[in-house]
């Protein structure tokens, strides 16, 4: 009896942990996502000062569309470098 309940212990805990690890690794893909796509963005507007230009970049775009997911990311990128976010966050606010 307490081999079942064992077994059926860590067969419920295995999901949990299962969990866990997608969630770290959606997380970690978003952020590379995030990466790639600010990367992107900076590269092909080098020089470029209209807000209007800058804010409707396919790159931009897609970062806007990750929605909240995206929001500490560009916290982070706000510390590191300044930029033209603002049109990002009034959208995802």
């Amino acid at each position: 009896m307490l081999e079942k309940n064992l077994s059926t212990h860590s067969i419920e805990t295995a999901p949990s942990s299962q969990n866990k690890h997608d969630v770290a690794l959606k997380q970690a893909s978003t952020e590379a996502t995030f990466e790639r796509l600010v990367n992107q963005w900076r590269d092909e507007n080098h020089g470029i000062s209209s807000t209007h230009q800058l804010s409707m970049h396919p790159a931009y775009q897609e970062i806007i569309s990750m929605g909240e997911e995206a929001v500490p990311l560009l916290l982070k990128e706000l510390e590191k470098k300044s930029g033209q976010w603002f049109v990002y966050y009034k959208m995802a606010v």
